[in-house]
């Protein structure tokens, strides 16, 4: 008894001096399952630990450092998008005379309708401003917060150089302990990389693409702020059944608004046929041989791990979600007969 009580407190006490850091290793988990293979390659002509700096220099290169260029841009044309935006609305003639004669037909229908075309243009600003704001907010508080960002980074890097050098050794050890039967144990591992790399691989990269293609198409109907817009898209995309129509079609019903019908309708075409058919198409052979989870469990882990764990939520989420469906199965096979 006293065994155990000594064991409980201590890993109580381990857990608590490491929550501070839990996200950053649940991160580096995540990226060291999906590199792996990468690291393997190289390790089978390299020393372990060469082999393992050459996968994190890889990482810096590819993802941190576009990553941090495109904060700085985002900062950089956030801080200039409002004030045109105002502008705009204010000195748009066209898009006022446009939403009176929709209110005019509106009123011949629905005469107790009482919203004003004013008033929906006002609304329309004080959106477009809270949205810009937003953006504002957080990207200079990614700014302020650099030096803590500074380090998490240091230490997601030298976790997964850990990792990769010694996280098989770490497994074995592990897995002698669970009381787990081999299989379960097997099938554990099995979901903790399929997860892991439907996440980064499937879900991340098909954001990146959304964003590029909607990009384009905002850059064609020379629709700006494009950056800004991408960035919206691409985020927006994380988002099961709604996805970037939360920005494309709410962005050409803006422009017809405003007048510019030509830009709308194109952007709202553009979204319909080639963005979304990057999620329709690229999504499903990314993420082929994934579990099938139903897209109502994926909206909330993805949501729920952004709440709880910001941004690192994307990732931790529907890892969580994906364990949880596991231990279930195994409860159903074991013990529910």
């Amino acid at each position: 008894m006293f065994f155990f009580s000594c064991l409980g407190v201590s890993l109580f006490l381990i857990l608590a001096i490491w929550s501070p850091f839990i996200k950053t290793i649940i991160v580096s988990m995540i990226c060291a399952a999906v590199f792996y293979p990468l690291y393997a390659k190289f390790s089978s002509r390299l020393a372990h630990s060469l082999a393992s700096i050459l996968v994190c220099l890889l990482l810096v290169l590819i993802i941190v450092i576009p990553l941090s260029v495109l904060t700085l841009l985002l900062a950089h044309e956030a801080t200039q998008t409002y004030a045109k935006i105002v502008a705009s609305m204010h000195s748009s003639k066209p898009a006022l005379g446009l939403l009176k004669e929709m209110m005019l037909e509106i009123h011949r229908y629905l005469p107790g309708f009482s919203v004003s075309a004013e008033g929906i243009q006002s609304h329309l600003r004080e959106l477009a401003g809270a949205l810009v704001g937003f953006v504002m907010q957080h990207s200079t508080a990614l700014i302020s917060n650099i030096t803590d960002m500074a380090l998490q980074f240091v230490l997601f890097i030298f976790t997964l150089f850990y990792l990769l050098r010694d996280g098989k050794g770490w497994l074995s050890y592990l897995s002698g302990i669970v009381p787990l039967s081999n299989h379960q144990k097997l099938l554990i591992a099995g979901r903790f990389k399929e997860t892991s790399i439907t996440t980064v691989v499937g879900i991340l990269l098909t954001a990146v693409f959304q964003g590029i293609a909607g990009g384009i198409g905002f850059m064609i109907a020379s629709v700006s702020p494009v950056l800004l817009l991408a960035t919206a898209v691409a985020f927006s995309s994380l988002i099961p059944l709604v996805g970037s129509a939360l920005v494309w079609l709410p962005a050409g019903i803006v422009l017809m608004l405003a007048g510019n019908v030509k830009s709308g309708v194109f952007i709202i075409i553009w979204g319909a046929l080639v963005v979304s058919s990057v999620d329709n198409f690229l999504r499903p052979y990314l993420m082929k041989g994934s579990s099938n989870i139903s897209p109502l469990w994926i909206l909330f882990s993805v949501l729920g791990g952004l709440k709880f764990f910001g941004m690192s939520g994307i990732l931790i989420g529907p890892l969580i979600l994906t364990m949880a469906i596991t231990f279930v199965s195994f409860y159903k096979d074991e013990y529910a007969k």
